[in-house]
């Protein structure tokens, strides 16, 4: 028995947005930008089945988009007195980026014997990204302070600075415009996967599986000089992982329960001061930063103890160490990048959730009511480094836990509902995101605050 699926998708935008960061009459950092975007895509996909035991997939995937990033930025964030701006960053930024992924892969699971299965899959990644620059004064002339071998020479320029256009006293080195310049990621790998899981019964499957994959490569999206017009390569992972699944007591409880141990390679950090690159001043490169690993344990539970009553909870637990730093990346020459006693960026050690709800039944004519209550906590995260001067300080998003709450009514057909709700119950002040940039003369750090309390109403119905 065979089928083919085909898969093909298309998608446009534009796209505007404005940002001001220090939300003062100054210009410390405001931007202007305007996206225009498409992508296509398009996937074939085989499947199959061999016997009674065998089940496969071969396939093929295509992808390819645009973008125009067309911004206008004012970044004058250091100012010396008397003499204006340190960095005097206004410039407009027409930047075109391309890019096209291909992909052939293949999976199949083997029933050796009831109850154990093995699962394999290959895939073959080929992927390219190109990024073409431009820094420009709002009058459409090349920006001399970004880009003053473009102002000299013209957009595209690479070759001897004659005319010592950076003002180092050297005319005879080779020197590159910003403007024009094209910065390009090409990269291909395999990865695989292997599993292997066993049905005690129709109530208990435990498994244990080993797989690689990949986050893509890139190159430097805001160089703020020509020698930061830098690619970076893929991170990659390979992953361990071994867990079970249960429905028990006549699917009354369901337990899963996994631990896994994650090994990274390359793992790609965003530098705030890249001296190595054409230092000093601004910074905002992607880079490779070394190595690390990841163990953790996950777990979900479900209950249904009586009729009307749900309960459903997960925890996990993530523990992470740098095994290497690459030395462009961080270690002592470069105190803004990644330490061997980091955390990683981003993941939360703890995290937990807990609900529950009962449902009232109100009578044939009445309904049901069912109010729930859920509850959940994050520990600190890791936002990264604060350097100023010599002193690195860690960063961190405070650890925080909310509450939600939920009253819902249904009619006795089950097809018409209405609920009332209400999000962060307690009104907790919490962040999301922080962007500290102290200690690289912008002089603010910036957060995201969650969402306060909120209430809602809705109704739904099923036809």
């Amino acid at each position: 028995m065979f089928s083919i699926d085909s898969i093909t998708g298309y998608q446009a935008f534009n796209t505007s947005f404005d940002a001001d960061d220090d939300l003062s009459p100054a210009n410390l950092g405001f931007g202007q930008n305007h996206l225009t975007h498409w992508n296509f895509s398009q996937e074939l996909r085989l499947n199959g089945k061999l016997g009674d035991t065998i089940n496969f997939t071969l396939g093929g995937y295509y992808f390819k988009q645009s973008t125009t990033y067309n911004s206008y930025q004012d970044l004058r964030y250091v100012a010396v007195p008397g003499l204006g701006p340190l960095y005097p960053l206004q410039f407009v930024q027409p930047d075109v980026i391309k890019a096209d992924s291909k992909a052939v892969f293949m999976h199949a699971d083997w029933e050796i014997l009831s109850g154990l299965t093995l699962g394999g899959g290959l895939r073959y990644t080929d992927e390219k990204k190109t990024y073409d620059y431009y820094r420009l004064n709002p009058d459409g002339t090349i920006n001399a302070y970004l880009d003053p071998i473009g102002a000299v020479y013209g957009a595209g320029y690479l070759g001897p600075d004659t005319a010592d256009a950076n003002n180092n006293g050297d005319t005879t080195e080779t020197v590159q415009a910003l403007t024009g310049a094209r910065a390009t990621y090409k990269g291909n790998r395999w990865d695989y996967r292997v599993s292997l899981n066993y049905r005690f019964s129709p109530e208990l499957l435990v498994y244990a599986n080993i797989s690689t994959g990949f986050k893509g490569g890139g190159t430097n999206p805001r160089p703020f000089n020509a020698a930061q017009v830098q690619s970076f390569g893929p991170e990659s992972l390979t992953a361990y992982e071994i867990g079970f699944k249960s429905d028990l007591f006549d699917r009354r409880m369901r337990l899963n329960v996994t631990a896994f141990y994650n090994r990274y390679k390359d793992i790609q950090i965003p530098l705030l001061s890249c001296p190595q690159y054409g230092g000093p001043g601004p910074c905002a490169l992607p880079a490779n930063a070394g190595n690390g690993h990841h163990k953790g344990v996950e777990a979900e539970l479900f209950l249904r103890p009586i009729e009307g009553l749900q309960i459903d909870a997960s925890a996990s637990y993530l523990d992470f160490k740098y095994t290497s730093i690459n030395p462009l990346a961080g270690g002592p020459t470069n105190l803004a990048g990644a330490q061997l006693s980091d955390p990683v960026a981003g993941s939360p050690k703890w995290k937990w959730s807990i609900g529950a709800q009962y449902r009232f039944e109100l009578g044939d004519d009445i309904g049901s009511l069912t109010p729930r209550i859920d509850a959940s906590y994050e520990s600190k995260v890791y936002s990264g480094p604060l350097v100023i001067g010599t002193t690195r300080t860690l960063t961190f998003l405070p650890a925080y836990t909310i509450a939600n709450a939920r009253l819902t009514w249904r009619n006795p057909g089950d097809d018409l509902e209405a609920s009332l709700e209400v999000t962060n119950l307690f009104n907790k002040y919490y962040f999301l995101t922080n962007f500290d940039l102290r200690g690289v003369g912008e002089g603010f750090d910036k957060a995201q605050p969650a969402r306060p309390r909120e209430w809602a109403f809705s109704i739904k119905k099923k036809f």
